[in-house]
């Protein structure tokens, strides 16, 4: 038997689907913010980066402000950065609906310097609307500039004489002008080279002027300029003595009575053996014509290294210079001796009552 098509959708109804679920309510909760819907559009919406600006150097920046909405917007310039100038027209009748304008903005780094920040507030008439910040930031190089504040000769041998400049360049303001305002020891010699906006501070190194025990150093160079932002600039000029043979350490100081002996290593750079064929100490002598500065027995045989063994007599402030003559030196190597006792000794020395390494007397 046929059942009638109605009967049966009588007898199963469609199933509806459900409705949602609204979202309970939480008591004390703050209302909804309504979502603000913008009327216009700035391009680009991010901050704009210039990079490195010159000290007078004017950049201009383009945005595009376009009116997304239906009806006439308006826009004003609230406030400016220092250096930044925002033109009138633009600004002179509002944007109408779809419309898009270009906005150019210049921004002068003059008497500014190192990492600045710049922006531009805009306003709308539509108090629904937000104000929008025209943002862009640069790095204002200095009116006077040097390539280098810390430079260093390197290893020098003791009969070169090596050359080194510092180059200064003034980017705006005229031509450079650099003076050296310190007092540079014999073994440095200095010219200025004065060349428009550029001019070098070139040094001279002279090893051969050195004191004696004089292997390396650290200059700190003062030079004042003409530019009225950078007026002085401090510098570092480092070098160092390239010997085949070396004195561990260059210099021998007592300043402790009780402490009169002393090692004192020789060795090669290389590593390579080397003789001592010579030893001689010029220094002072007590009253009876005893020398105030003595050394042990020289070793005879090559080696990589070699172990002189001091000793000091003084009692009263003294200095002397020990001459080693070492196969592989054009020169003898020069080796101060000093004696400064400290205020109030008056202990007589004893000959090797101690030793400066592990207090006891050196072995031979």
């Amino acid at each position: 038997m046929l059942i009638p098509f109605f009967l049966i959708s009588l007898a199963c109804p469609a199933q509806l689907p459900e409705k949602p679920t609204p979202p309970k309510k939480v008591e004390g909760a703050p209302p909804a913010k309504p979502v603000q819907k913008f009327r216009f559009m700035v391009t680009p919406d991010i901050i704009q980066h210039l990079g490195s600006v010159g000290p007078m150097e004017v950049r201009t920046l383009t945005w595009e402000l376009k009116n997304t909405s239906g009806k006439p917007i308006s826009f004003r310039v609230l406030d400016t950065a220092p250096g930044v100038r925002v033109p009138e027209g633009p600004f002179l009748k509002p944007w109408q609906p779809g419309e898009t304008r270009k906005i150019e903005v210049s921004s002068d780094a003059s008497d500014f310097l190192a990492y600045q920040r710049r922006a531009v507030r805009l306003e709308p008439d539509d108090p629904s609307q937000p104000r929008y910040i025209l943002r862009w930031d640069m790095m204002v190089r200095p009116e006077m500039a040097v390539d280098a504040a810390n430079k260093s000769f390197g290893e020098v041998s003791p009969h070169e004489s090596p050359l080194l400049n510092f180059n200064f360049t003034r980017e705006a303001g005229g031509p450079a002008e650099i003076h050296l305002d310190t007092k540079l020891p014999d073994y440095l010699e200095a010219e200025i080279i004065p060349d428009g906006t550029k001019a070098s501070l070139q040094l001279t190194l002279r090893p051969s002027k050195l004191k004696p025990g004089v292997q390396a150093g650290l200059e700190l160079l003062k030079v004042s300029t003409n530019a009225p932002k950078q007026p002085t600039f401090d510098l570092t000029l480092a070098w160092k003595l390239k010997l085949p043979i070396l004195a561990v350490p260059s210099r021998v100081v007592w300043d402790e009575p009780k402490i009169r002996g002393f090692k004192l290593e020789v060795k090669s750079r290389d590593g390579k053996p080397f003789r001592i064929l010579e030893t001689r100490i010029e220094g002072p002598k007590d009253k009876q014509g005893n020398d105030l500065f003595t050394h042990g027995e020289m070793p005879m045989e090559a080696a990589p290294s070699h172990v002189i063994k001091l000793q000091c007599f003084a009692d009263l402030e003294s200095k002397g210079m020990l001459f080693l003559t070492c196969s592989g030196l054009d020169v003898p190597l020069q080796i101060p001796l000093s004696w400064l006792p400290p205020k109030g000794a008056t202990e007589a020395p004893k000959p090797w009552d101690n030793d400066p390494n592990k207090g006891k007397e050196p072995e031979n």
